[in-house]
């Protein structure tokens, strides 16, 4: 595996050979699971981008920090064998729709950062990536990194998709596993990103305006009738 080295939010620790020894003792006999807060998307920006040099963009997207998602700050003691879970969601009764607009397929990409005290990345886990209830094309990753720091002062995760085709999926998981313990207990954790835009759905200029990526409705779930109501209606 690639050794990634991650410098997040100023002056890096260096672990050394105590620390490490320290982290192979203060594993857990009993991992935990530890979901962040989810990063709920609300509205998407529309932009035409226009680069200095090369074909104009078409990109619907957020800001880290900025407007068009809610979530909230956090406090949470990472243990080595713990699985960080981070989720980027549609509101509930909707789904994220990727529209390929050419046939020449769309990118979507991401770049979340949980951040408290200054702290290293010296190496990536092996996280994986679920699309919540997907349907349509499949996204192809080109890029997954997530980790977290070696202190367990940091959450990172950048990914990367081509998307063949039209899409959609309520959600996006991000699962982390940690094999560094924290330094301190209880540590804060505040939203971030590396990346402008932070979440984007991205396609090249077609020869007119379009939507790569907006918020949908979900067709609401057929009631079915209890066994009551069928038996009344098998007798009437």
């Amino acid at each position: 595996m690639t050794t990634h080295t991650r410098f997040v939010r100023g002056t890096s620790i260096l672990a050394t050979a105590a620390v490490l020894a320290l982290s192979l003792a203060a594993a857990r006999a009993g991992a935990a699971t530890i979901a962040v807060p989810p990063i709920t998307v609300t509205s998407l920006t529309h932009q035409v981008y226009f680069p200095t040099s090369g074909t104009p963009m078409l990109r619907d997207s957020i800001v880290i920090p900025g407007g068009g998602y809610t979530s909230a700050p956090f406090t949470a003691t990472l243990s080595a064998g713990d699985v960080v879970v981070v989720r980027i969601q549609a509101p509930a009764g909707q789904a994220f729709a990727l529209h390929d607009l050419d046939g020449s397929g769309e990118t979507l990409a991401f770049d979340v950062l949980w951040y408290g005290p200054s702290d290293v990345a010296s190496s990536a886990s092996a996280a994986t990536v679920t699309f919540e209830n997907l349907s349509g094309a499949v996204p192809v990753a080109s890029y997954v990194y997530g980790t977290t720091s070696d202190c367990g002062y940091s959450i990172w995760t950048h990914c990367d998709f081509a998307v063949p085709g039209d899409a959609r999926f309520t959600a996006i998981r991000i699962e982390i596993p940690v094999s560094h313990p924290s330094c301190q207990a209880n540590v804060a954790f505040t939203l971030g990103s590396d990346m402008y835009p932070s979440f984007v759905g991205e396609q090249h200029w077609i020869g007119s305006d379009g939507i790569v990526m907006d918020l949908v409705d979900l067709a609401p779930t057929p009631a079915r009738a209890s066994t009551w109501g069928r038996l009344k209606a098998h007798y009437r």
